[in-house]
């Protein structure tokens, strides 16, 4: 009868919509999806899985599956992202909040191979401004993709009526601890969110908004392929660099995280490290140390990269300082300096105080310019840049 015919109808349609959906699964995706699943289910032991699934209530059936396809997708990432860091018990489940999904669709709807990512509060609004002037205007090429993670609403709103990528993030929806001071909040924020791009498969440059770029980075990093992480000089924490062993540490202030297989690596070894502090420097260096990294040279040297190796094929390079400067910023050097990371003064074609910033991004004045032009607005005349700290 007609019923029946048009049941048929209806399921074979069903099934001709999924034939033609699961041609088009790129190959490489799956391939890249079980491979990460294989390297995650063999580096964390069973009991953790055990406690990780138990905690979120899923099924510990779908870890003996041998196939990424068998496995769902959703739930795979789900139990990835919630072992991302230490202090699980300080962390509310991200899975399926509200700034994954719109981070999911900054990013991989505009099939972003990398991402420049910065942070700011409304305190910050000084030296977001110069940043971007620094990071558009000034370094040749440009950097593009950038994308600031706003920690108020006021920033983000700002960010978005001149047309630049922005995040917002609220504490309070990430964290149990309401004891975590402002600002570890937002550095161990902040891990979060580059530890997730990175897990898609996207390379993050991170980047402190006192860390102005002078020259676009990323043809330097180009020089160094193999490596998981590409940073500047620390000194923090202490009894690693300066008083310790290495006499160097890789800083947050400026920093390259790979997507690569290899930097898969590193996140297992963050969550697996015990360490108190919430501090994401004294993370990611206690990690590469878990990692067995090993320098190459025991001589750090002012026009020389250091390279060290650790386990399953990780590398780090920490650039020098007359690439990336921190402590020994000269202006007479300015021309040789990728990023000036530094509190000393730096001459930019500025024609604002940090009073006049405030106004500018608290008020209408060049409402109708956005993106670049917004920028270039303020970019005229020459005034002294100081580094002022920011109220987060």
């Amino acid at each position: 009868n007609s019923r029946t015919r048009l049941r048929w109808f209806f399921r074979c349609l069903a099934i001709v919509c999924i034939c033609y959906a699961a041609r088009n699964i790129p190959s490489n995706i799956l391939h890249k999806e079980r491979y990460r699943y294989s390297r995650f289910k063999s580096q964390i032991d069973d009991f953790q899985l055990h406690a990780v699934f138990e905690k979120d209530q899923l099924s510990t059936d779908d870890v003996d599956s041998s196939s990424m396809a068998e496995i769902n997708y959703e739930t795979y990432h789900k139990r990835l992202l919630n072992t991302a860091l230490p202090h699980n018990s300080a962390f509310k489940p991200i899975y399926l909040q509200k700034w994954v999904m719109e981070l999911h669709t900054l990013l991989l709807r505009r099939k972003m191979k990398f991402v420049v990512l910065t942070t700011s509060t409304w305190g910050c609004a000084t030296l977001l401004l110069r940043w971007l002037i620094s990071a558009r205007l000034v370094a040749t090429p440009p950097l593009d993709n950038i994308l600031v993670l706003s920690f108020d609403t006021m920033v983000h709103n700002l960010l978005l009526n001149k047309n630049f990528s922005t995040l917002y993030l609220n504490v309070s929806d990430i964290f149990n601890d309401q004891s975590v001071s402002t600002k570890h909040a937002i550095y161990m924020s902040r891990l979060l969110v580059i530890q997730v791009i990175n897990n898609w498969g996207i390379t993050v440059f991170h980047c402190d908004l006192d860390a102005l770029i002078l020259k676009n980075p990323f043809e330097l990093f180009e020089n160094y392929p193999d490596a998981s992480i590409i940073a500047s000089r620390g000194r923090f924490p202490f009894e690693l660099g300066k008083n310790g062993p290495w006499k160097y540490t890789a800083c947050m202030g400026a920093i390259l995280f790979r997507g690569s297989p290899h930097t898969d690596e590193f996140w297992i070894a963050v969550h697996l490290i015990n360490v108190t502090t919430f501090d994401d420097q004294v993370l990611i260096n206690y990690a590469m140390k878990r990692l067995n990294i090993i320098w190459t040279s025991e001589h750090w040297r002012d026009n020389v990269p250091n390279v060290a190796n650790g386990d399953n094929g990780f590398q780090i390079i920490i650039l020098p300082s007359l690439v990336v400067c921190r402590e020994t910023c000269m202006a007479n050097n300015q021309n040789s300096y990728y990023i000036w990371h530094s509190k000393k003064s730096l001459y930019l074609n500025l024609n604002l105080t940090d009073y006049e910033v405030h106004d500018v991004v608290s008020t209408t004045n060049g409402n109708n310019l956005i993106g670049d032009a917004w920028l270039r607005k303020w970019r005229s005349g020459i005034n002294i840049f100081n580094h002022n700290s920011c109220n987060a």
